[in-house]
């Protein structure tokens, strides 16, 4: 600033000698440069310095050099890109189109001739220096010269590179191989192949080296080089990057396939991508999902398969990610079209009633309406394949029924979503919890079962979520709720005081069971075994009174497999009083609606009996009942758990097109398997059944001939388990015959750095490591071929030396 004020009064002076004026002006145009980098961010600053700007090259229009230029041009830029973006999003905004094109026909060229001439001068300054003596005065001076021009010089490059990409997008030539060029000039690669290239000394916790990498990987993309491409983005999840610029690789890859229009390309990657997401939103999930529905409807609605794929990718993306916002501003911006089946589109449909509801004075129609529609999805095929959004939609669901003051369903629903939603670690799994005490709170005074279920709740509450302000109300509630009524031996002996005629004997009945049942599975020793015995009374007094009433259908089910219960996991077990019990409970539960809890309770102690009996076919049966039709609820897990035991059985002497079947049907077990258990680095460690579950789900995925998957797995196992050999051998393999030869090459070279050497696994490794690097270099893999006969004249190990010898040949022949 002090040699800013300086050069200002020296400009002004009128006793200076020719030439002095211009030379001053030029040195103060410099510095003025500098600042308006320095005040990028500061708004007042900089329009000070731009009117300072105005008023020098006014004085002297000799003043405006390539440093104060390429300022200057920025702000052109970013007009352009502005437009560019405007443009990619609508392609009917033509006029867009045509002024970014203008700009950048004007900018591109002058900037890549300035940061030419800026890269010239910092050329000129290094020699200069090299050339001083270590105590000359001018070395500090020309030092600091230098580190302004550098800046100045690679900000030119940066926004050369960036404009010629854009020129490309929008008037094609050859401007994508320019922007290429000027990158990785930018990150120091001009001659690299990117598999010599170490991701550490490309300084990418610099966000302007991160962008640039951004670019180059996108200039690859428009130039067909795919496979550069996703390697530029595979490096922009190094750890060394910061985590916003991480989290936008895969948007920033998907750009660069649909502005090169690699619309298949994109829908995969995108595929992959999205069948991950789990409702935890960020910047970069969401950018690539509205990317693929503006993709879609760029030129109007979608008129090919590839375009209608995407934009059904990106609705669903945006619903996984809870984006309900996002969405409806697509419907009303471009006519995204929300009709057809499937549960993520049914979801959305739900989701707008229910806002719409939210906003009506009597929002009753649309509540029912929604209710109906998410029963629906519930039941589509991907619901069963994805417990955590299934779980989410049911929370949804639940909500529906409290506003219509259904709260024994609204506390039902909200108890079925908890299991998955706790499992996935989503946050709202307390809500539901909570919301779950207050329905059943609701109805608490009226039938006294739900007191007990609110108390269980509330006691589920401490347990799972014992800091949470929810568990530190939840004594006081019990408390209460104890208070509000009598003691269970008091209720019980109320209830059982209500006479035969009494239009509430039904209810009173059933409710000494509910209560019966509770306090056997609560209490112990001799207590425990005195409720067995009043729950087994009644039990029958109540199906004895209630078996010519239609009505009481679905209680006189509960109340035989609450017997069912007692006689199966009791401490005096009675399987063959169980089965009786489950016999006069099989026609209610066939005459009872699927989506019914109650059902699907009846089919679990089915399962349980048949475990305990040995009854496979029935096991079998009970299991895939539950597998179908029971997702996301409680019962899910042991039977996915029954199912895969079953199938893999099965697989043990199948053979043929039954044997992929069977493969196929194991593979959708545990993808269901690991939703419920999570694949999370920390789930992974806690728990043994989430590693075994995503381990066999990698293992049958490779066996399948579905490498890209298995890889995938695998590596989110290795993220909990990095020094796991078996894990890197089986990504290596993965990736090795899914053609992915870098990635497969990093694992290889980690098991040959750490395997004893000489072992057959060690061979193993050894030969992938040299055939991934045949078909990345055939020169280096030959010449590493050579070093490793040297020290193992017969290739090793005797099981890999036909493989070694055939990729010797090979390599010779090539």
């Amino acid at each position: 600033d002090l040699q800013v004020t300086q050069y200002e009064l020296l400009i002004d002076r009128t006793d200076l000698q020719p030439g002095e004026r211009t030379k001053f002006a030029k040195e103060l145009a410099d510095l003025y440069a500098a600042q308006l980098m320095a005040a990028s961010s500061d708004q007042v600053k900089y329009n000070d310095t731009f009117r300072r700007i105005q008023a020098l090259i006014s004085k002297a229009p000799d003043a405006n050099t390539p440093s104060l230029e390429v300022m200057l041009l920025q702000a052109d830029y970013n007009r352009a890109e502005s437009l560019v973006s405007t443009w990619i999003a609508d392609r009917s905004q033509q006029a867009a189109k045509k002024e970014a094109t203008e700009i950048l026909a004007r900018i591109a060229p002058t900037l890549d001739d300035r940061q030419l001439q800026l890269n010239a001068q910092t050329e000129a300054l290094l020699k200069e220096i090299d050339e001083l003596n270590d105590g000359d005065r001018r070395v500090a001076a020309k030092e600091r010269e230098l580190r302004r021009i550098q800046a100045v010089a690679g900000r030119a490059t940066y926004f050369a590179a960036w404009s010629k990409y854009y020129h490309g997008l929008v008037a094609g030539g050859d401007s994508f191989q320019r922007a290429q060029v000027l990158f990785r000039q930018i990150l120091g690669v001009e001659e690299e192949e990117y598999d010599e290239v170490e991701v550490e000394w490309l300084a990418l916790e610099s966000v302007w080296r991160a962008r640039a990498l951004v670019g180059l990987g996108l200039a690859e993309a428009a130039i067909g080089n795919l496979k550069g491409s996703r390697t530029c983005f595979e490096w922009l999840r190094h750890a060394s990057v910061t985590p916003e610029i991480q989290d936008q690789a895969p948007y920033w890859f998907v750009r660069g396939l649909l502005n090169s229009g690699r619309l298949a390309e994109a829908a995969e990657f995108a595929r992959g991508e999205i069948a991950t997401y789990n409702g935890n939103a960020t910047q970069g999930k969401v950018s690539l999902c509205v990317a693929l529905v503006r993709a879609a409807y760029a030129d109007g609605a979608p008129t090919t398969p590839d375009l209608t794929r995407l934009a059904g990718l990106g609705v669903e993306g945006l619903a996984k990610l809870r984006q309900q916002k996002a969405i409806d501003q697509l419907v009303e911006k471009h006519g995204v079209k929300l009709t057809g089946g499937g549960f993520y589109l049914s979801w959305v449909r739900a989701r707008k009633l229910i806002a719409q509801a939210k906003d009506e004075e009597d929002g009753e129609a649309k509540y029912r309406e929604a209710a109906t529609i998410l029963e629906g999805a519930l039941r589509a095929p991907e619901a069963k394949n994805n417990a955590g959004a299934a779980s989410q939609c049911r929370y949804e669901l639940a909500w529906c029924y409290y506003k219509l003051d259904e709260y024994e369903k609204a506390g039902g629903h909200y108890e079925q979503s908890l299991t998955a939603l706790k499992a996935s670690g989503d946050s709202s799994a307390i809500d539901a919890a909570w919301m779950a005490f207050v329905s059943y709170n609701k109805i608490a005074k009226d039938e006294l079962r739900f007191a007990t279920r609110a108390i269980e709740v509330l006691r589920g509450i401490k347990r799972d979520f014992p800091d949470h302000e929810y568990a530190k109300k939840a004594d006081y509630f019990i408390s209460k709720l104890r208070r509000s009524g009598a003691s269970p031996r008091d209720s019980m002996r109320q209830l059982g005081a209500v006479k035969p005629e009494s239009p509430n004997y039904l209810a009173a009945r059933y409710d000494m069971c509910m209560i019966a049942h509770q306090q056997w599975r609560e209490s112990k020793d001799g207590a425990r075994k005195s409720w067995a015995a009043e729950l087994t009374n009644a039990v029958d007094t109540f199906v004895a009174a209630a078996q010519r009433d239609s009505s009481q259908k679905s209680r006189v089910l509960k109340a035989h497999l609450m017997t069912a219960d007692l006689f199966i996991n009791g401490d005096a077990a009675d399987l063959a009083k169980a089965q009786t019990a489950l016999s006069r409970a099989k026609p209610l539960a066939a005459a009872t609606a699927s989506s019914d809890s109650t059902v699907a309770e009846y089919h679990f102690r089915e399962l349980q009996l048949a475990s305990q009996t040995g009854a496979a076919p029935a096991r079998k049966l009970h299991a895939a009942w539950l597998v179908e039709n029971a997702s996301g609820g409680s019962y899910e897990l042991p039977a996915l758990i029954v199912v895969a035991k079953g199938l893999e059985a099965q697989m043990a002497t199948a053979a043929g097109p039954a044997a992929q079947r069977v493969r196929g049907e194991l593979i959708s077990i545990y993808q269901r398997l690991v939703m419920r258990l999570g694949d999370s680095p920390n789930a992974l460690a806690a728990n043994k059944n989430a590693r075994a579950a995503s381990s066999r789900l990698a293992e049958y995925m490779a066996a399948a001939n579905q490498h890209e998957q298995a890889s995938r797995q695998l590596r989110k196992l290795l993220a909990a388990f990095p020094s796991d050999k078996g894990y890197l051998r089986r990504a290596g393999v993965s990736l090795f015959r899914s053609g992915d030869f870098e990635a497969s090459l990093n694992y290889w070279r980690t098991l040959v750095n750490g395997l004893p050497r000489g072992g057959e696994p060690w061979c193993e490794a050894k030969y992938h490591q040299l055939a991934c690097l045949a078909r990345i270099d055939k020169g280096k893999a030959s010449k590493a071929l050579r070093q490793y006969k040297l020290l193992y004249p017969n290739f090793g190990a005797a099981a890999w030396r036909t493989q070694f010898t055939k990729l010797e040949a090979d390599l010779k022949g090539s």
